[in-house]
């Protein structure tokens, strides 16, 4: 895990369901320094991931194709889902 970005044409084949490796992109991430989180969720409006106590850690926002969502990890590192 890097500083690496993920490019469009990436996040738009994992969408559509064309990407080879979509766990390279889906769950956390290091990206430009921070640890992110990205599922695919076709048909959802809203997500947020909690932790194993149901506490919420944090919304997920869409993430420019339709079900994908994206957002950052609180700093402190916690099992989520």
């Amino acid at each position: 895990m890097g500083t690496r970005t993920t490019d469009a044409a990436a996040l738009e084949a994992l969408a559509a369901g064309r990407h080879g490796n979509p766990f390279a992109l889906l769950g956390p991430q290091r990206e430009r320094g921070k640890r992110i989180v990205r599922t695919l969720q076709p048909g959802a409006s809203a997500v947020r991931f909690i932790d194993d106590d149901g506490a919420v850690l944090g919304d997920l926002a869409p993430a420019g194709h339709d079900g994908l969502f994206a957002g950052q990890m609180p700093a402190r590192r916690r099992k989520y889902r």
